[in-house]
């Protein structure tokens, strides 16, 4: 998060930043987003197969996000890792 965003929106400094997040707290200080994702696939990493409970041969997915504000300015960036068997993505396209 920049800190031009956590100076708008101090909520998301919380742990808990309520219902819809971080994403909520940001529209609702005024911020159109729009998001990019780039989506890859790898094999775990051994602290990943313990808290996935995988096998070191179950590849997992990752995620990076990019997440632009209506000036077209990165105002967060985000990583996520997941089995792929649990953790489902649909992209819609114009």
């Amino acid at each position: 998060i920049t800190m031009e965003a956590v100076t708008r929106a101090p909520a998301v400094r919380e742990t808990d930043t309520g219902d819809g997040g971080i994403t909520s707290r940001l529209t609702e200080a005024g911020y159109v987003l729009r998001y990019e994702d780039t989506p890859g696939a790898r094999l775990p990493t051994a602290d990943e197969q313990e808290s996935l409970a995988i096998g070191a041969d179950h590849a997992v997915v990752e995620t990076w996000r990019k997440t632009y504000d209506q000036h077209g300015r990165v105002v967060k960036v985000s990583y996520r890792v997941g089995n792929p068997e649990l953790y489902h993505r649909t992209y819609g396209f114009g």
